[in-house]
């Protein structure tokens, strides 16, 4: 390994990050730092698929964070690179592919020596190593701020340390109201209860979710409130209290679209005051460079929670989430 890479490599594992960083959060992190340079010159990358040509590198950065081998194998006459870590294969970029088959079990192993030897890859996996690095260091300091938020009477345990579930991609985030104390955070799965079983809202949202094609548990879930609100009257003056490092972590994770699920998360995120959650919802809101919609919240006590989401997700499905380039 040469001088260059190994002190990269070192330098990471020194920190102990690998086991305290989770494959999920790692693989968000990757898809908010692809750009077109740090993908490879041989393709034509856009936006729309980006992991398109970013294959070597994201191995490197991944196996700098997790270990394991990095494996190569060929894809419709394309080399592909990806990740075989505890005897599993991680492949971050397989969706540059769509739905062509990939056959790992060709595979042989390359050492990051190989890869790197090309002057451009080294330079792109440094670019990325280094985005990568600040997209996990900026989370963390928003957990530091999180941690600071003095709620007071309103609210109990403040969540710092679990306060995002990551899906598969962050091209999606869901804003949820308030954790719960049966909640995900308990079970440590977004929408399951502490028995393993999914929440009712769960099977809701992954009915609506289905429209746009995506799996529950592959979307981003957040949260407008970072502790147990003490009593549900103080919801809104907690949303406002903790809007700082909500909005702090969706710029971090940079989403196109943003769903906020009724009306607390809806007036941390959108300027426009409104009297009814109906008035709003269904309308499109800037934020950056994400576009805010409310929904109803999926409740199953309210025929809204699904009769009147599912006109939402389909003019979602056709007129912004499936564009083609």
């Amino acid at each position: 390994m040469d001088s260059v890479s190994q002190d990269a490599y070192l330098a990471v594992n020194d920190r102990e990050k690998m086991c305290a960083t989770s494959l999920t959060q790692l693989r968000i992190a990757l898809t908010a730092s692809w750009t077109a340079r740090t993908a490879s010159p041989l393709v034509a990358w856009t936006p729309h698929n980006p992991s398109s040509g970013q294959c070597a590198v994201s191995a490197l950065v991944l196996q700098d964070y997790c270990g394991g081998e990095i494996c190569r194998c060929v894809v419709a006459g394309t080399p592909h690179y990806f990740n075989r870590i505890d005897d599993q294969v991680v492949d971050s970029t397989a969706a540059q592919f769509g739905t062509v088959a990939i056959d790992y079990d060709t595979s042989t192993v390359r050492s990051r020596q190989r890869i790197l030897r090309h002057a451009d890859t080294r330079r792109r996996y440094e670019l990325l190593k280094g985005q990568v690095e600040r997209f996990l260091v900026e989370l963390d300091a928003v957990a530091q701020a999180i941690g600071r938020v003095d709620y007071g009477h309103m609210g109990k345990d403040c969540l710092r340390d679990q306060t995002i579930w990551f899906g598969d991609t962050n091209s999606i985030v869901i804003v949820g109201e308030a954790p719960a104390r049966t909640g995900w955070v308990k079970s440590g799965v977004a929408w399951h209860d502490t028995a393993g079983k999914l929440l009712p809202s769960g099977i809701i949202m992954q009915k609506l979710l289905a429209i746009l094609g995506k799996e529950l548990l592959a979307v981003t879930f957040i949260e407008a409130i970072k502790c147990f609100p003490s009593d549900r009257r103080y919801l809104k003056d907690l949303a406002a209290l903790y809007r700082p490092t909500l909005t702090q972590q969706l710029r971090i994770l940079n989403p196109k679209l943003i769903l906020t699920m009724g009306a607390i998360p809806t007036q941390a995120l959108i300027e426009e005051p409104f009297r009814r959650l109906s008035d709003v919802v269904g309308r499109r809101y800037a934020m950056g460079e994400s576009v805010v919609i409310p929904i109803f919240h999926p409740s199953p006590i309210s025929p809204r929670g699904y009769r009147d989401n599912v006109p939402i997700f389909e003019m979602i499905q056709r007129k912004m989430w499936e564009e083609t380039p």
